[in-house]
């Protein structure tokens, strides 16, 4: 490009103006140069975000397609054997993580929140997990914790594992309150979750593996490079599940334009 000036009488331009044009000069070309790079990266942008949504999009219904699989599976085998309880876990695993990719299909580029999260794994687990007659109240509580997708995904199994085995082991029987609540602590991001049963003397303890826990442990520690721990809290009445680990959401997930 080039800068044209115009004068109505014979002018001749000294050193220190020349300098100055061309000062501006480059200024404007390197200001024209950026607004276009700014405009590529927000199309590059938007393009990402489109494939991103259709990615989230597609395998949340390749992963229905597989529950919905175990379910017809399921029909053929008596509700309370070994086989079947085994079904209905790794049923409800798939659709947390479907969930969440429904979620990441709709919200900016893997990004999203730990509220959002257990909500929609909340909503999975309460028409799956547990019977109609038995009653559980949910409360999600804290702040808005920012997560990454990867960490969203995650989150999902642990929650749902948690919320499960608060079911089985806690309210089974009766019912009662369940609270999630997220907060974040110096760049880590705290979850805990807390049940309120069995308010009465508990029945017998059902057969367990230890599966879930196992889970837990593994994703927690090894996928969320944090740490767990189960308490009971004898004088509030609550069995404590806390999950700790760092929030990372800048250097995977988040594009800088």
């Amino acid at each position: 490009g080039g800068i044209c000036l115009y004068q109505g009488e014979p002018h001749l331009f000294d050193y220190e103006q020349v300098r100055l044009l061309n000062t501006f000069a480059d200024e404007a070309a390197i200001a024209i140069e950026n607004a276009r790079l700014y405009e590529e990266s927000l199309r590059a942008l938007r393009v990402k975000s489109a494939l991103l949504q259709e990615m989230h999009h597609r395998v949340r219904n390749n992963l229905q397609t597989i529950a919905a699989l175990l379910a017809m599976q399921l029909r053929r085998l008596d509700p309370a054997s070994p086989g079947a309880k085994a079904l209905r876990e790794s049923a409800a695993r798939i659709q947390a993580i479907a969930a969440i990719h429904n979620l990441l299909s709709r919200d900016d580029i893997g990004v999203t929140t730990v509220s959002a999260v257990a909500r929609q794994v909340i909503e999975s687990v309460q028409s799956t997990l547990f019977e109609s007659d038995i009653r559980v109240e949910f409360t999600i509580l804290g702040d808005e914790v920012r997560i990454g997708s990867r960490d969203a995904t995650v989150l999902a199994l642990v929650i749902n594992e948690l919320v499960d085995n608060a079911l089985t082991h806690g309210l089974a029987a009766e019912g009662g309150r369940i609270e999630v609540e997220a907060v974040l602590e110096q760049g880590w991001v705290v979850l805990e979750l807390r049940d309120d049963g069995p308010r009465h003397p508990p029945p017998p303890p059902r057969p367990s593996s230890g599966l879930g826990l196992q889970i837990i442990e593994t994703l927690v520690t090894g996928d969320l490079g944090g740490t767990f721990s189960l308490s009971r809290d004898e004088e509030a009445g609550w069995m404590r599940a806390r999950v700790r680990f760092p929030q990372r959401i800048i250097e995977e997930d988040r594009l800088e334009v």
